[in-house]
């Protein structure tokens, strides 16, 4: 068999993979979005990653079915809206029931029929933390810890005043002002409070106010001989004991106490938590900045779960692939040893199965892989699970130029008596013939799985090969 030969017999075997390769994708992303595998397979991601493997957690699942209800996964699975929309939806959803009720499978979206394919990782942050409250939580412990600051500075302050009062005999000396400092604190923790500042400027004004009114108490008392001589010895130590900033809680503390607090967060959350804000402590120096880091580090960890999660979806994806290109195969009848036995033999059927691959290279029209195989949520930038697809006017490409291809081309495949009758002959010498023929479908199917992309980008090697040495011939 001379080498212009094999080229030809495998460039029409290749088409007949790269026809029902579009067919047999088309079949599974319907199946992919009837079944939701997507939105399944990300749910059930996202229950190892706060569950773990144990399945049995009824409180963990509950935990999880609760974020999902949150309003910012929930604005992630748009509804349809049209007529038409809706009923695919309805068919969605009831063969998604019929599909539970025969395999015994739970619903893993819960008390909701459906649940997003894609979370970016930011939205799935913000979701969680609002889910256990840590913002709010942080804002609070940061309130109490300023709260202490003013009263024990406070009551420094007063007890100086109440020092120089004995000192001076003036019951009501410098009342009205310790008053007003009083007014102008509160006031600084009321703008902390509404959120208008942070920790460590309103720290610092604290600070700034009461050290200026311990100043200004020396000033008025200057004259005072007794009075300078006592402030001279505690001025100092009070200063200092005033100016000594109250530290604000660490991410890691308050983390702490929200799981203490919360009895519904499973185990495997908790120690996942714990350790990225023990971790996000050692990073950062302020709460503002270890709170932003601590963000970072929960995105970090969900993308580099889902990542995971992709590997396990693509990989069933493929077993997926191979069932739905096997099944195409037996309907149709696509038997790869039959199919190479034809064109060896039959000089017509191969030429124009070759002239017809030669056209739809010709078109320039490439598939992606995203065309062909089913593939897993992944992050946008590399960060967790975003849907790689291609745009309709390349799938339509392709499939028109095919479709001009495939006009009267007879192709060796089907159920008619002739194509029957030829592929029993060829068996006849097999103690069981259907075995011939089912080699044949495996590997039919086991090439559908691999994708119309391909199979193009072999089609297009291939026919380039063969020109080349097409032209090499023709100079000698």
């Amino acid at each position: 068999m001379d080498l212009p030969l094999v080229f030809d017999i495998a460039l029409g075997l290749l088409f007949i993979y790269l026809i029902l390769s579009l067919l047999a994708s088309e079949i599974q992303e319907l199946l992919t979005t009837l079944l939701q595998w997507r939105a399944h397979h990300l749910k059930q991601s996202i229950e190892i990653l706060i569950i773990g493997d144990s399945k049995d957690s009824t409180e963990g699942i509950e935990f999880v079915d609760k974020l999902y209800s949150s309003p910012l996964l929930k604005a992630l699975n748009q509804e349809a809206k049209g007529p038409i929309s809706k009923f695919f939806r309805m068919l969605s959803h009831r063969m998604g029931q019929t599909f539970r009720t025969l395999t015994g499978a739970r619903n893993v979206f819960g008390n909701q029929r459906s649940g997003p394919s894609y979370i970016p990782s930011e939205t799935f942050v913000k979701a969680l933390l609002e889910d256990l409250e840590i913002k709010n939580l942080i804002h609070q412990k940061s309130l109490e810890v300023l709260q202490q600051a003013i009263d024990e500075k406070l009551e420094i302050v007063r007890r100086l005043l109440e020092m120089l009062r004995q000192e001076t005999n003036d019951e009501t000396f410098l009342v009205g002002e310790f008053e007003d400092l009083r007014h102008r604190l509160s006031t600084i923790h009321l703008d902390f409070s509404q959120r208008q500042i942070t920790f460590s400027t309103t720290m610092g004004q604290l600070i700034t106010q009461l050290t200026t009114f311990v100043k200004n108490t020396e000033v008025v008392l200057q004259d005072n001989d007794h009075c300078k001589t006592f402030l001279n010895k505690r001025l100092p130590y009070i200063l200092d004991a005033i100016a000594t900033p109250k530290l604000e809680p660490t991410i890691a503390s308050v983390v702490q106490s929200t799981l203490e607090q919360n009895h519904l967060i499973p185990a495997q959350l908790k120690r996942s938590l714990n350790t990225l804000a023990q971790n996000t402590q050692v990073q950062a120096r302020e709460l503002a900045d270890e709170f932003q880091q601590f963000e970072t580090s929960l995105a970090q960890w969900f993308d580099q779960s889902m990542a995971r999660a992709s590997g396990v979806y693509k990989r069933n994806a493929k077993g997926i692939a191979f069932i739905v290109g096997f099944l195409v195969a037996v309907v149709s009848n696509t038997d790869t040893v039959y199919i190479v036995t034809r064109l060896s033999t039959d000089s017509i059927l191969r030429n124009t199965i070759v002239q017809a691959a030669n056209q739809v290279e010709q078109g320039q029209f490439r598939p992606s892989q995203s065309s062909a195989n089913v593939e897993a949520p992944e992050a946008e930038d590399s960060n967790s699970t975003d849907l790689i697809t291609d745009t309709a006017e390349q799938i339509q490409d392709v499939r028109d130029a095919v479709r001009l291809a495939m006009e009267d081309l007879p192709l060796p495949i089907g159920w008619t008596p002739e194509i029957v009758k030829q592929q029993q002959r060829q068996a006849s010498g097999w103690s069981f013939p259907i075995l011939r023929r089912l080699i044949g479908w495996i590997v039919t199917g086991i090439a559908l799985s691999m994708g119309a992309s391909f199979w193009y980008s072999l089609i297009s090697k291939l026919i380039q090969i063969r020109n080349t040495g097409d032209d090499s011939s023709s100079k000698k």
